[in-house]
């Protein structure tokens, strides 16, 4: 029996990859604060970046902190809405109970298995609704599609606003690895050769496989049969610009960061967002290295701190607290198999 195929040893193994990753970052943070604290007070002084790190979360006004978490729990509300929206035209009417906790599950798992939650949460609608998993899948990849639109409309406007910084940030940290993009074509070849062979073929394998596809394409095409696609937009917009502020208003609990522009915030807001699209657990290391890298921008070289004020009560009020409730009151709305 092979180990890494244990599922306990997969999440221990992430679980370590996301703990390692933060110290990574966290070293590299430390030296950064030694080397500006010796340059400021001399080699005599105190230069503890840990006891710093303690003091500054003391420090931090909580009230800003538990608005950035209500946010985040409403960007969850408006989420669980719009995806009860994608269920309607596939002749389903999904409870936003369902929906809401399926997605708090999704993510209490990312923080074990990155990605991982996608397929928790679909499988825990699916089996509470009663609808095929490949139908909710079509759903989810909509729901991440629209998503994936709208970081890349808040990347152009940090564009627009920051230009130059960015710019430079970009020059400096090194030029994009275009070497990847003929890797890109052998998918894609597959792909192509994969859309052949399920017309032309006769196994029931790829039968099989065609009868999920067809499934998953439903739900996908649900978006064009919306009725009203300006809520769905409308949704989507307050998804994100929760998200957003939910980053924003920390900076005014944090003495360093409270005199920042809304701009700022939104360039900042922007390098978190991505490294939260980097697979680690819940974004752990890669969102801190990403919004410390941010604020460096501006002058700030206590971005780690500041990620970790936004980045703990997400996980541990927004993400396990929730994930385990919504985990607990979840079966209790299991609807009959004969409700539509």
């Amino acid at each position: 029996m092979n180990i890494f195929k244990n599922k306990g040893v997969q999440l221990v193994l992430f679980v370590s990859f996301g703990t390692l990753l933060l110290y990574l970052v966290y070293i590299n943070q430390r030296n950064l604060h030694i080397a500006n604290c010796i340059a400021e007070n001399g080699i005599d002084a105190n230069c503890n970046y840990l006891d710093k790190i303690v003091t500054d979360l003391k420090q931090a006004k909580l009230s800003w902190v538990i608005l950035s978490v209500l946010l985040y729990i409403l960007s969850n509300i408006i989420r669980a809405a719009r995806w009860c929206m994608l269920f309607k035209p596939l002749g389903y009417t999904v409870s936003f109970a369902n929906s809401f906790f399926s997605t708090m599950i999704g993510y209490m798992v990312n923080l074990g298995l990155p990605r991982a939650g996608e397929i928790a949460k679909i499988a825990a609608l699916s089996r509470n609704e009663h609808i095929e998993i490949e139908k909710v899948a079509g759903t989810i990849v909509v729901d991440r599609s629209m998503d994936f639109i709208c970081l890349f409309v808040m990347i152009l406007l940090g564009i627009f606003f920051e230009y130059d910084a960015i710019v430079n940030f970009v020059m400096q940290e090194g030029s994009f690895p275009f070497w990847v993009f003929p890797f890109l074509l052998i998918p894609a070849g597959l792909f192509v050769w994969f859309l052949y062979i399920r017309k032309t073929s006769k196994n029931k394998v790829i039968q099989k496989i065609n009868g999920l596809i067809n499934g998953f394409s439903e739900g996908i095409m649900s978006v064009f049969k919306m009725k009203n696609k300006v809520l769905f937009l409308a949704y989507s917009v307050g998804i994100w610009l929760c998200y957003y502020l939910m980053t924003y208003v920390v900076f005014f609990s944090f003495a360093p960061t409270a005199e920042l522009s809304p701009v700022a915030g939104l360039v900042v807001f922007v390098f978190g967002a991505l490294g939260m699209v980097i697979p680690s657990p819940g974004g752990a290391g890669t969102y801190h290295y990403l919004i410390a890298k941010g604020l460096e921008l501006y002058g700030v070289t206590d971005g780690f701190v500041l990620a970790n004020i936004i980045f703990i009560p997400i996980q541990v009020v927004g993400n396990i607290l929730l994930g385990l409730t919504a985990y607990i009151l979840l079966p209790s709305f299991k609807k009959p198999k004969d409700d539509e």
